[in-house]
């Protein structure tokens, strides 16, 4: 499509904390024997015995993050499988530094790894294998992904950093009905964002191809397979796991998320499913253009320094950014927005400033026109010239 991603102008990131493989479509009501296995009885968090360390039970060579606000992540093997295939991730969190943030922003890190340890199975959001604990640390076990981290995987599947519109379509399909997911069992994600999303590689039966018979007259036909790709959520830790439609998020004292990422009114302390929304236009933008919307990172700084000059009872520099955002806005008068007029519509209805005038939910999202419409009659052909493709704009992440 427009994408100006190439490798050279890629934005500085990490690599995701979690990571996971297999599955079907969400339409399709199989689901793994894993998912199926976890949704029939309440899953808790096991304790380590005493004196059992958590080496005894995995091992890893490859570390993806060492440390930071998601803890260490690994990739790693049970000891106890006779594969030696490292086809699992491991994230490890210290208590003593989740006390820390929990104080400051009153979330419940524990009850929250229950919930979505708990969540009803979905191919969009990544599962949970298992969760250990000892008096210091929290393991959160879950699978590799196939596909690897989407930044990486789009990186590497459109080399000249161009995006067909139909994959970007797809890809923001996805993350919708992943969104809208975790939504409807009252989950806020509140930290979207490129890096918590991963590539499932799912194994579906071609209906495309005539069934064949097995070896030797076999009369259990064998269906050939297809390998279909899916965007799936990942990475919890900021989430809110007690949302009701009926009883809105608290106010906080904190912006849960990433700076460039945050809605509007999360630096009021408020977040609702459109604050998840507004985060999902904020990507759309990005994967559009190579630029984000907002440039956060200035206007953070711009506002602690006028909140610390000229600080009014009451406030904080968080009110001062929002009023900042609302003075601002995105630049669309350019391309590639004039091309395509339906994509341009839709995040601006994703990135619409006040959080009520948005989509409610994934679900009214899901039903724009843009995302429904065949590429056969998309307004204009989406494919930049070889100049623009050449010279991307800088990113401004």
């Amino acid at each position: 499509m427009f994408q100006r991603w190439k490798t050279e102008n890629r934005l500085t990131i990490q690599r995701p904390n979690l990571n996971v493989e297999v599955g079907r479509r969400a339409s399709d009501p199989i689901v793994t024997s894993l998912a199926d296995r976890a949704s029939q009885s309440k899953r808790r968090i096991t304790k380590l015995k005493s004196g059992e360390k958590i080496y005894d039970l995995y091992y890893w060579e490859e570390v993806l993050q060492e440390d930071g606000d998601g803890g260490k992540v690994v990739v790693c093997r049970r000891k106890s499988d006779e594969s030696k295939e490292f086809k699992y991730v491991l994230k490890i969190r210290s208590k003593k530094t989740i006390a820390e943030q929990e104080a400051q922003s009153g979330t419940q890190f524990h009850q929250t790894l229950l919930r979505v340890l708990n969540l009803p199975p979905h191919l969009g959001v990544t599962p949970i294998l298992e969760v250990l604990e000892n008096d210091e640390y929290y393991y959160v076990v879950m699978e590799k992904a196939a596909g690897g981290s989407l930044v990486d995987h789009l990186l590497s599947r459109h080399s000249d950093g161009i995006m067909p519109e139909e994959d970007l379509k797809q890809m923001m399909r996805d993350m919708l009905e992943a969104v809208g997911h975790v939504h409807k069992q009252g989950v806020l994600h509140r930290d979207i964002k490129p890096q918590n999303f991963v590539v499932r590689k799912i194994e579906e039966p071609d209906t495309d191809e005539p069934e064949q018979n097995g070896p030797e007259g076999d009369a259990s036909p064998k269906t050939p397979k297809k390998v279909v790709e899916r965007v799936s959520l990942i990475d919890f830790d900021h989430a809110d796991a007690d949302y009701s439609p009926c009883s809105p998020s608290p106010k906080t004292d904190c912006v849960f998320g990433t700076q460039g990422f945050n809605a509007p009114e999360q630096y009021l302390g408020h977040s609702s499913p459109s604050s998840d929304l507004w985060s999902l236009g904020v990507i759309l933008y990005l994967f559009m253009t190579g630029n984000m919307p907002y440039d956060v990172g200035r206007l953070e700084k711009e506002a602690k320094k006028e909140h610390r000059n000229f600080s009014a009872e009451g406030t904080t520099w968080f009110h001062t950014v929002y009023d900042k955002m609302m003075e601002a806005a995105p630049k669309w008068d350019c391309d590639p927005w004039l091309k395509n007029k339906a994509c341009t519509d839709f995040c601006q209805k994703l990135l619409t400033f006040h959080a009520q005038a948005r989509p409610q939910s994934a679900e009214a999202a899901l039903l724009h026109p843009w995302l429904s419409q065949d590429a056969s009659v998309s307004e204009q052909s989406t494919r930049p010239s070889s100049e623009e493709a050449a010279d991307p704009p800088a990113s401004e992440s």
